[in-house]
């Protein structure tokens, strides 16, 4: 699996321009704030369009600026989670996972069941996320992304919200994830010491 970025944008007074390949590997985005890091995830998840450039995953184009090929975040099967986990806080644990889940009734009960053992979020899966510890929305925001089962998971800042304990749980727990996915996996963070726990390769936006 490839995932091919090379795309330029204007974030107010600053032009972004990013280019890089990833192949079946976990890849990080450094740099301080600012720098372009959650810009360029957010591009490949298709929550903002660059203003020029190319994104190819596996041969399909999911943005093009001179042909103007631009697709939408559902049809790019690509995860995304965000520095605020976007859960919806109407609904419990259980249900938020369940509606990232495609099939009938049945596969979502059997996955959703998976999902919840595996991220250790079984106790509470009746909550609501203002209940929920940073951890425990973290959880929940990762178990219910994989239930979409993605080609491409993005992390922006995963571990910037969590106490030093916490976070270490996390970590761990998310090399886990990222030994079992199989896909292409992009963290981003401004801490260089957490990309390289994950990331063999990474590269620093200025």
């Amino acid at each position: 699996m490839k995932l091919e970025v090379q795309i330029e944008k204007q974030v107010e007074n600053k032009r972004i321009s990013v280019s890089f390949q990833v192949e079946n590997e976990i890849f990080g985005l450094v740099g301080k704030s600012g720098s372009g890091k959650s810009v360029t995830l957010q591009s490949i998840a298709g929550l903002i369009k660059p203003d020029e450039g190319r994104i190819v995953l596996d041969n399909n184009i999911l943005f093009d600026s001179n042909n103007g090929v631009w697709l939408p975040p559902r049809k790019r099967e690509i995860g995304y989670l965000s520095q605020t986990y976007g859960l919806f806080p109407n609904m419990t644990v259980v249900e938020n996972i369940k509606i990232a889940i495609k099939g009938k009734r049945q596969e979502k009960e059997a996955l959703a069941k998976v999902l919840l053992r595996q991220f250790q979020i079984e106790d509470i899966k009746h909550q609501y996320p203002m209940k929920l510890s940073g951890g425990q929305k973290q959880r929940c925001a990762m178990a219910r992304m994989l239930g979409a089962k993605p080609k491409v998971i993005l992390l922006d800042e995963p571990f910037s919200a969590l106490d030093s304990g916490l976070k270490k749980e996390v970590m761990d727990e998310m090399k886990k994830v990222f030994a079992s996915f199989g896909g292409i996996g992009i963290i981003v963070s401004h801490d260089e010491d957490e990309v390289n726990t994950f990331c063999k390769r990474k590269l620093s936006l200025d």
